[in-house]
């Protein structure tokens, strides 16, 4: 094999750290993107309960719902021409990680397309036992060149790699109209 096809071999304390940096780094980008955003439809609790999270922390799935409900209000505020639709089923009450779902929402509102009632974000949150569902859908920015391979994506991808290792799904599908991430997440 070529030099330039090896890869050099790391030990698994040297990947778990790698790891760990890529996911708190994914956590204090959304903890702190939050307020910037959502600063006109945060209140001072929310904003000092964000602000005392960490990486580890678990709160209720519906803590997590409001968040992202928080945020895409926030963007809808701050950016003026953004149309959202917002579906929540979780009366089953589970834990999660605090603002694991909220990188995939992110990629949807930064990265695709949402000026137009036509188009608009569509977020989608089922649980049922302790298997959370989690749609998001947006139509397609054709200036970018593939959707899924963003910053944010990688950031959700880092999360749940390090907060839930084997236990969840991730399916990205894009057509030439449609983006789409279904996460399916074992709690």
């Amino acid at each position: 094999m070529p030099w330039w096809k090896r890869k050099p071999k790391i030990s698994e304390e040297e990947r778990l750290a790698a790891l760990f940096e890529r996911a708190n780094s994914s956590f204090e980008k959304s903890q702190q993107l939050i307020p910037l955003v959502a600063q006109d439809v945060l209140n001072l609790e929310q904003s000092d309960r964000l602000a005392s999270l960490n990486l580890n922390q678990e709160w209720s799935i519906a803590d997590e719902i409001d968040i992202l409900k928080i945020y895409l209000e926030g963007y809808k505020s701050s950016f003026g021409n953004m149309t959202y639709t917002f579906v929540a089923d979780a009366a089953d009450p589970v834990p999660i990680k605090a603002l694991v779902l909220l990188p995939i929402v992110q990629n949807a509102c930064i990265n695709g397309y949402n000026g137009m009632e036509n188009y608009p974000v569509k977020v989608k949150v089922k649980v049922l036992g302790r298997t959370i569902s989690l749609e998001v859908s947006n139509r397609v920015n054709h200036h970018l060149a593939d959707q899924s391979d963003t910053d944010l994506m990688d950031q959700a991808r880092a999360r749940l790699d390090f907060s839930y290792f084997g236990r969840y799904n991730l399916f990205l599908n894009s057509n030439s109209n449609l983006f789409k991430a279904t996460l399916l997440l074992q709690v």
